[in-house]
């Protein structure tokens, strides 16, 4: 079901990434998250997202980032 789901995204225009973190989150001037900073765990490399919606996968991990938590 993952898998269907993630292709169907992908089908209709969304970008997916596997063995990330999110590091720091975007939000904008009213306080609406509306990105954020990832972290590919293989490779090191970072970048930035934006999003007009989030989706939050939970992970055991999701709790080691204190400043994550918080929002």
């Amino acid at each position: 079901m993952n898998m269907a789901l993630i292709m169907s995204a992908v089908q209709h225009g969304a970008t997916v990434a596997n063995y990330c973190e999110v590091t720091q989150l975007h939000k904008d001037a009213n306080g609406k998250l509306n990105g954020a900073k990832v972290k590919d765990n293989l490779t090191g490399e970072e970048w930035n997202v934006r999003a007009k919606v989030s989706i939050l996968i939970w992970c055991s991990s999701y709790g080691q980032n204190p400043s994550l938590s918080s929002h």
